[in-house]
């Protein structure tokens, strides 16, 4: 598994995801969330803290606290974007905090603990995506490479081929035949109308008289 190959800049740190660290640009919580989309992605979610720690030296240097992908619901519970369970949390002292109007979540780089603030805030963000197949590997069992099959799309494309080929092979056999049918005989001229069936030279009306 790996990070997608058309997408730069997104970190593998082990695990099946990457990550993509956006510290050029700040957003609200809502817009943020929605240009993750735009990148085939959620915003982050944590289910360990070694998942949260191997982050901390590539978020040390922002300079705003990121959004993480956790927020408020109705009830007042918690949920992720990825709608991952909420099997792990690592709130600051006294957090989640003033419920009334805090329903988003930052990531605090100092520490590494989360807080709740206003989703209207503006704030760097974190994107994650899963990550995708890979090249297989070189010490792959043989027995496995020989039962692996095309994907359905590929067979059709492949018999497409293949069947636009055989016409165009039968379209030259019946052109090639043609053209040697027409070589073989030729039209009735004046200058071969002499030669008739093994007789060199017809016969004139005057000497079959």
């Amino acid at each position: 598994m790996e990070c997608p190959s058309n997408f730069s800049h997104w970190l593998d740190l082990g695990g099946q995801y990457c990550y993509y660290i956006e510290d050029k640009t700040r957003a609200q919580w809502g817009e943020a969330s929605r240009k993750c989309i735009m990148k085939n992605s959620t915003l982050v979610s944590f289910h360990s803290e070694h998942e949260l720690r191997v982050f901390q030296p590539y978020i040390s240097s922002l300079q705003i606290n990121p959004w993480i992908g956790l927020v408020q619901k109705a009830d007042g519970g918690f949920q992720w974007t990825d709608y991952s369970p909420v099997d792990y949390t690592n709130w600051g002292d006294k957090e989640p905090n003033n419920a009334a109007t805090d329903h988003c979540v930052q990531l605090e780089t100092e520490n590494m603990v989360w807080k709740t603030t206003r989703c209207t805030y503006y704030s760097e963000y974190i994107c994650m995506m899963k990550k995708v197949p890979g090249q297989p590997d070189e010490k792959e069992n043989p027995v496995e490479k020989s039962g692996k099959r095309l994907a359905p799309w590929a067979v059709a494309v492949i018999c497409l081929s293949m069947l636009t080929l055989a016409g165009v092979m039968i379209g030259l056999w019946f052109f090639k035949r043609k053209e040697k049918s027409t070589l073989k005989s030729p039209p009735l001229s004046f200058d071969n109308i002499m030669y008739v069936s093994g007789t060199e030279t017809l016969s004139s009306p005057s000497s079959s008289a």
